[in-house]
């Protein structure tokens, strides 16, 4: 055992002495392993943080539903109700044409040429906010609030989110490989 630990200590001090007679190729060699090192570190905490961020943006997903623009008040009231009473929806909004379109004349500067507009092209439309669930069942409640009589077009609105989080993941998968490779 003394043995093993004497060519232990031999062997340190050789490369103590080759460290200190060649100070500029040992710095540049520890740089470059701590580069190495720390290149997968980096960038998991970035992944990390991004996913973080996702999951705090897409905390509160909508669907806005497009209604036919000929509904009338007794349709809309109909559809309130039922919307209302569904398990997967935790709240909604109705946003009426004339306030659609009062806004977009706020929001964009343009109410000269809104207003010279002959009939409201904007439908009534309800913003819906589900109960929180996995993307899959986001797409299904949106695919089933589409096939509602009233409704013209769903819009689900963290479309943009789901895909942010599938590059996530195959940025995971990079992180893997190039620390495998480096490592």
């Amino acid at each position: 055992m003394s043995d093993t630990l004497t060519q232990h200590v031999i062997v340190f001090k050789a490369v103590l002495r080759r460290l200190f007679s060649s100070r500029f190729a040992a710095l540049l060699n520890i740089l470059v392993i701590g580069i190495t090192l720390s290149l997968p570190l980096g960038m998991y905490l970035l992944l990390q943080n991004l996913h973080h961020l996702i999951a705090q943006i897409s905390e509160t997903p909508q669907i806005s539903l497009f209604l036919n623009i000929d509904d009338k008040l007794g349709d809309i009231q109909k559809m309130n109700k039922q919307l209302a009473v569904h398990p997967s929806i935790a709240s909604i909004e109705f946003i009426s044409r004339s306030n659609a379109l009062e806004q977009l004349k706020l929001s964009t500067g343009l109410s000269d040429l809104i207003s010279g507009l002959e009939q409201n092209p904007l439908p009534d439309t309800f913003i819906v906010h589900p109960k929180p669930g996995n993307p899959q069942s986001l797409d299904l409640l949106r695919e089933e609030l589409a096939k509602l009589p009233w409704v013209k077009e769903a819009q689900l609105d963290t479309g943009w989110a789901y895909k942010l989080d599938e590059m996530l993941k195959f940025g995971r998968m990079m992180l893997v490989i190039l620390a495998s490779l480096l490592s």
